[in-house]
């Protein structure tokens, strides 16, 4: 839904989530300000999960998201 600061809108709509539950979730993570978040799912459970920006994201950290791959080349543009 959030990739490297970036507010996916397609990904909300696909999911039939709005903005406001995102951002409810983003401040229940002590997030202001999307440039802080490198990635925000959407998990199994219901639940968003929300990783900060400014590390690098272990492959197996994002084990069962859709398109893993492609996120981590996004995020980890330097890593192997």
């Amino acid at each position: 839904m959030v990739v490297d600061g970036h507010l996916e809108t397609r990904e909300l709509t696909r999911l039939r989530l709005d903005e406001s539950s995102l951002w409810a979730a983003l401040r229940g993570a002590g997030v202001c300000d999307l440039g802080e978040v490198a990635l925000a799912v959407l998990e199994a459970n219901g639940r968003i999960s929300v990783l900060r920006t400014g590390q690098q994201i272990h492959p197996a950290t994002l084990t069962g998201v859709r398109h893993s791959d492609e996120l981590l080349r996004r995020l980890n543009p330097g890593r192997r």
